[in-house]
């Protein structure tokens, strides 16, 4: 049913002037929380034998960049938020670089409490059963400079074995208890704005295009680029490649999306891997709104 505590916040959203507009609050005991933030995001994922000594690497570049994205984290079991202890961080860089990662065992931190929609936010799942992923999401100021924030992610992602990824804006949630009490909102979000992304993994065998779009090696062979700008493609150190669909992260306002780049370009050449159906995930209502989005995009091409 609809929320009615979201309803006029959501509808004032309908002419968005700016990537700010996007954010949602809400007032509990006398306090504005952060309902869902409009972030950068990084959303990589991994097949489960992938190495754990570069993503320790990543953490501990994280940790010295952005200080303050660790001063949450989710204790082993729980679903509430503690203040990050003395040492938990670097714990958590020597456990990976001694590839310690077991059932059940996976990494998240968050810069706000209460699990806020943080725009500083880090989560890791590299276990030894399933696939896992990587999942970053920073400031949207860090958008000014499309440039840099390309070479930046870049940097991150270059010397992980993903097999898939995206980055390009996200949305983060607040988070409480077993669900998303603001998901009815993100959805409609999420379809007012094409340039935006979930960050719920589904499988490495699948695609969701964004601004960045990674493929592996593995993923290379059942796609060909040959038809997209050589200037938008470009090989990583781990032999995986970025494409780049616009000189920033955009928008993609649904009715008129003019910002996209060749990102329609983009999904018709991934069509063999592009998102399909899933309804084993847990999320699938997030999952439909993916691939209508892709299918939406596409169509402009």
């Amino acid at each position: 049913k609809p929320d009615p505590r979201f309803r006029e916040a959501f509808e004032k959203k309908q002419t968005i002037t700016s990537v700010e507009h996007l954010k949602i609050s809400k007032i509990h005991n006398g306090k504005e929380i952060a309902w869902i933030t409009p972030t950068i995001g990084l959303h990589l994922y991994f097949e489960k034998d992938a190495p754990q000594t570069s993503a320790a690497d990543l953490l501990e570049e994280l940790y010295k960049e952005f200080p303050e994205m660790f001063a949450y984290y989710q204790p082993s079991g729980h679903i509430c938020l503690s203040p990050t202890k003395k040492g938990k961080v670097k714990r958590d860089i020597t456990m990976l670089r001694k590839g310690g990662a077991t059932y059940g065992y996976d990494i998240y931190y968050n810069a706000l409490d209460n699990g806020a929609a943080s725009d500083l936010r880090f989560f890791l799942e590299l276990q030894d059963y399933c696939e896992g992923e990587i999942s970053i999401q920073l400031p949207i100021n860090l958008a000014n400079d499309g440039q840099k924030l390309y070479e930046r992610l870049i940097n991150y992602a270059s010397n992980l074995p993903f097999t898939v990824g995206n980055a390009g804006y996200s949305f983060a949630v607040n988070y409480e208890g077993n669900g998303y009490p603001a998901m009815e909102n993100l959805i409609q979000l999420l379809k007012s704005n094409l340039g935006f992304t979930t960050f719920r993994r589904v499988s490495t065998q699948f695609v969701i295009p964004n601004w960045l779009t990674f493929l592996s090696p593995k993923m290379l062979e059942k796609v060909d680029l040959k038809n997209l700008p050589a200037d938008s493609i470009k090989v990583l150190s781990n032999q995986g490649v970025v494409i780049k669909a616009a000189s920033k992260p955009f928008i993609g306002v649904a009715n008129n999306p003019s910002d996209l780049g060749i990102l329609p370009q983009i999904i018709k050449v991934l069509e063999p891997v592009l998102l399909k159906d899933s309804n084993k995930d847990s999320y699938s209502e997030l999952i439909k709104v993916e691939i209508e989005r892709l299918q939406k995009i596409k169509q402009l091409g």
